[in-house]
């Protein structure tokens, strides 16, 4: 099974529209920017109904870890994401978003 996954932020005007098609097996896939392939991968692993964990590399690097929560009546998607940041101390940058299904 092949999952769409495409997004865009309607606060940042110009920003494009990203676009993901993975099979939710966890491997390496291309995000696009405007249909375009970018610098950026996305490994997306399905953990069950509910959950996933995506592995965010760009240019091969690791730069990001995000797992995700769908709520059980499917209208609230919980992110939560761990990126790495280039601080030499290797702190790491969390950051958690809520996404309402239209």
């Amino acid at each position: 099974m092949e999952t769409h996954l495409q997004g865009c932020r309607p606060d940042a005007p110009g920003t494009g529209v990203s676009t993901v098609l993975t099979l939710l097996d966890g491997k390496d896939v291309p995000l696009l920017v405007n249909g375009k392939p970018s610098d950026q991968t996305m490994g997306i692993k399905k953990i069950d109904g509910h959950h996933t964990v995506t592995v965010v590399k760009i240019q091969g690097k690791e730069t990001g870890i995000s797992k995700s929560e769908i709520s059980p009546d499917g209208k609230v998607l919980t992110v939560e994401n761990d990126y790495a940041t280039s601080n030499p101390n290797g702190l790491v940058e969390k950051q958690i978003q809520y996404w309402d299904r239209q």
